[in-house]
């Protein structure tokens, strides 16, 4: 299996599982968001630096090439690591009620 290293790489294969506007994003050292949800199931792909995310029953610390799946409307929150963070992220459609 190829291990996607680009962000173009990383963009298709979020993609052809399903995830829609997947873009890159840099967030600057500690930058945080408060807790929020999504509609739909959101990625992240770490690139570069780290990233702290909330949940309500455990705590992620994602770095360099590594990912994880936000369930929909799953109340979460995310602090950048002191060097920052890079990453690509995408959301699926929202989840039917």
């Amino acid at each position: 299996m190829n291990i996607p290293v680009t962000v173009n790489d990383i963009r298709r294969v979020l993609q052809s599982e399903g995830y829609e506007d997947v873009y890159d994003w840099y967030d600057s050292p500690e930058f945080e968001y408060h807790d929020h949800t999504h509609q739909g199931d959101s990625v992240i792909w770490v690139m570069s630096g780290s990233m702290d995310i909330g949940l309500p029953d455990e705590h992620i610390r994602l770095t360099a090439g590594q990912r994880y799946t936000i369930p929909a409307t799953i109340i979460h929150n995310a602090l950048m690591g002191p060097e920052g963070c890079q990453y690509v992220t995408g959301e699926t459609k929202p989840h039917e009620s």
